[in-house]
């Protein structure tokens, strides 16, 4: 594979990527590049965002809190430009508090609101060795917990093909070798060059630690969010694209129908339905730790594609879905969903008033109110993903102007007339929800029955649902 040239990597933004990793040594608003000559080798490389499961903010000015859950890369970065949007609104608002003032230093006192800058949709943080050729500046004293932290969507995007921490050092070094190789490549350094301790360091640490072996990190290919996050389930989802854009196939039939009167071509085209929630039905096996998905429904077309897509199952692991928690445990969402599955169970056939008071009982439970609301969007999140939703185009493969809300969860409002303890006739208002996707369990542990299931009794055998999930494992 050929070597990348120096444009192409002054193109991914390694120049800027360098001065970042040398920023806390020298924290000045405006660089000059001078920077550099600390560069030394990276030891540890993280994305800042493996380390959450949602994307939090509070409004200065209203004091409301915004949490964003996500489960993929997918839904990361929906999350992310979610709260950008309150972010930049918030920004708005702080641009009109300050135009109220025309004097600075009036404004600096009584406007007590300040801008914030967005969230980084790319953000990393790396550690690096020590030198073992130059010196660090006197003013500057490392610790355990130096890092560096710098926003690049090359290097993020391609450090998310790499499967060990090993790989994903070895070509970031190996990237910055090649580009300090390239930028000094026929120059005569000295002592004073920017790039002599970087040039001294490198190549010691390249022939010491093995990373030469690796390829340069902007040689990997890009990979795309849906490339890693695929449902699991996608040979069963009749509404994925890939099964259905053949466009040949699609033109033949097409023209079929045209031709067949019995056809209102448009009507049609206009009508089929994409996805039915109802058809799908998901099956929580505890003791072997899977979920089993089942597609009841059977599609018609004009072309009898209900033949091809009759009814069907496939069995997979939590840990497949994103579901499994510390020592195989169920996570945080995975207990809801439990709790969700138990509860359907329970209420069946019951008036919704009943439902509605148990489902407070058993559902939401112990959970504080915004920790079961965050907990839920999550949830709901990561069925969208397996269900490789929310789709972006028709069957037709036609571009929606905004994707169909399929309501995982259906908000329920039930209403009751009673006396106060006055004597006063009062209204009481009941919310609950319920799930549009068939949930059941396919057995209850006995040990889950004794200890109160559906109280604190998961909340002992799951794992620790207030610990971090990034969407894959813990």
């Amino acid at each position: 594979m050929a070597s990348l040239t120096l444009k192409e990597m002054e193109e991914h933004g390694l120049h800027d990527l360098c001065v970042d990793l040398c920023k806390n040594i020298i924290n000045s608003q405006t660089s000059d590049g001078s920077e550099i000559k600390y560069l030394l080798p990276v030891k540890h490389i993280i994305s800042n965002w493996s380390m959450y499961d949602s994307v939090e903010w509070v409004n200065p000015i209203t004091k409301e809190e915004f949490i964003e859950p996500f489960n993929s890369e997918d839904t990361r970065q929906r999350a992310i430009h979610n709260i950008n949007d309150q972010i930049h609104q918030y920004n708005d608002e702080v641009d009109k508090l300050d135009s109220q003032y025309d004097d600075l230093e009036e404004r600096v006192a009584k406007q007590l609101y300040r801008k914030r800058s967005p969230y980084q949709l790319y953000s990393l943080t790396a550690w690096m060795h020590n030198p073992v050729h130059g010196q660090l500046p006197d003013k500057w004293q490392k610790t355990p917990f130096d890092a560096r932290h710098f926003n690049n969507k090359s290097v993020f995007n391609r450090l998310l093909s790499c499967t060990t921490e090993e790989e994903r050092v070895g070509k970031f070094n190996q990237m910055l070798y090649e580009y300090i190789n390239a930028i000094t490549e026929g120059k005569e350094l000295i002592e004073t060059s920017t790039f002599y301790y970087p040039k001294m360091e490198f190549d010691d640490f390249m022939m010491r630690s093995g990373c030469i072996e690796y390829i340069n990190l902007l040689q990997n290919e890009e990979v795309d969010f849906y490339d890693i996050y695929e449902s699991p389930f996608k040979r069963l989802l009749y509404h994925d694209g890939a099964d259905y854009h053949d466009w040949d196939t699609y033109e033949r039939n097409w023209e079929r129908m045209n031709r067949d009167k019995e056809y209102d071509a448009e009507a049609i085209r206009e009508t089929i339905p994409l996805f039915n929630i109802s058809d799908y039905n998901l099956t929580i096996d505890i003791d072997q730790k899977t979920l089993k998905l089942e597609v009841s429904g059977e599609w018609s077309t004009p072309w009898s594609v209900k033949q091809r897509y009759g009814k069907r199952d496939d069995v997979k692991s939590w840990k497949e879905c994103g579901l499994e928690g510390k020592e195989g445990k169920p996570n945080r969402f995975m207990a809801l969903l439990i709790k969700y599955a138990y509860y359907n169970e329970q209420t069946e056939g019951l008036p919704p008033i009943e439902k509605a008071s148990r489902w407070d009982e058993m559902v939401k439970s112990t959970y504080r109110e915004n920790t079961f609301y965050k907990y839920q969007k999550g949830l709901k999140n990561i069925l969208e993903r397996l269900l490789g939703l929310p789709y972006t185009m028709d069957w037709w493969g036609r571009e929606l102007d905004e994707p169909p809300d399929i309501g995982f969860f259906e908000k329920q409002t039930e209403k009751i007339e009673q006396r106060s303890s006055k004597g006063k006739k009062e209204t009481v208002e009941f919310e609950y929800y319920e799930t549009g996707i068939g949930i059941k369990l396919k057995e209850v542990p006995e040990n889950l029955r004794e200890t109160g299931y559906y109280t604190e009794g998961l909340e002992q055998w799951s794992s620790d649902i207030d610990g971090d999930f990034n969407g894959h494992e813990d």
